[in-house]
């Protein structure tokens, strides 16, 4: 990346763009923050992010963060071809390690074979084929925590049973064991990348190790100075689900590794 050169982040109001545009400020990246919504770091409104092929100026890279992770419309799907057609290589997709499932005893590589696929992922591997066509990049991101994220995911869910003091903390999978990379080591990799340059290949973003429930409320309750033996953990299921990725490319390639630990970042984020 030249000094000349800019970064556009779409989904910019969203937990991923808005710390993604605040650390790329911070490191002295000229970068715009597009989003649909009024936020601190947004610099452009849209009413729809097809609107962004208006700022490709040829020498502005763009990434993706726009986009439901539950869930993929046909707007989405436009919106995304739209853009691809338009940055082409200069296009770095944001997808989801969904697309891999959850019953892998092995960490999952970028080379995995893809199978027994729900509707969300067919469509985010149609979205990620359209990225690589047109010579952009697509990471697949594993379980990003931090401060400002959704209030619905896990962390916030047993920070708040077990600020209320309960014994009894209720949680859908006790077996559920996740690859969670702090948000400032995501932020880190995409400017490593940004740095240098984005590929038209495949690559996994996170920390290349699991962490179940059981950790995540020892470690929460740990920094919130609760008493961990005295709580009861009730699980809504009881089924193995496990889904770690395997980093190595992307150490290879840019020399980037993550630096905070799930304990070291359970800290920040509650500090």
């Amino acid at each position: 990346m030249n000094s000349n050169s800019r970064v556009i982040v779409t989904g910019a109001s969203g937990f991923i763009g808005s710390s993604l545009r605040k650390y790329f400020k911070k490191n002295n990246v000229s970068c715009l923050g597009i989003s649909r919504k009024v936020a601190e770091e947004t610099d452009i409104i849209v009413k729809n992010y097809n609107e962004a092929i208006n700022y490709n100026d040829g020498n502005t890279l763009l990434i993706n963060l726009a986009g439901d992770n539950t869930s993929i419309s046909n707007n989405e799907i436009n919106m995304i071809s739209a853009l691809s057609e338009s940055y082409k290589e200069k296009m770095i997709f944001v997808s989801s390690s969904k697309v891999y499932g959850y019953d892998s005893k092995r960490s999952m590589g970028e080379d995995k074979k893809l199978s027994n696929l729900n509707d969300y992922s067919k469509l985010k591997i149609s979205l990620e084929k359209k990225i690589l066509k047109n010579k952009g990049m697509v990471l697949r991101l594993s379980n990003v925590y931090g401060k400002g994220m959704s209030k619905q995911n896990i962390f916030n869910v047993l920070h708040d049973q077990i600020v209320r003091n309960k014994k009894e903390i209720i949680v859908e999978n006790i077996k559920s064991i996740r690859d969670f990379i702090y948000i400032d080591d995501l932020c880190e990799c995409l400017l490593k990348i940004v740095s240098s340059k984005a590929r038209n290949l495949i690559l996994n973003v996170g920390t290349g190790k699991g962490t179940d429930i059981l950790m995540l409320v020892k470690y929460i309750c740990k920094s919130l100075r609760h008493n961990y033996t005295d709580k009861n953990i009730i699980s809504e299921e009881l089924t193995e689900s496990r889904m770690i990725l395997n980093i190595g490319l992307s150490k290879k390639i840019y020399n980037w590794v993550p630096k905070i630990n799930i304990e070291k970042g359970i800290e920040k984020w509650l500090k």
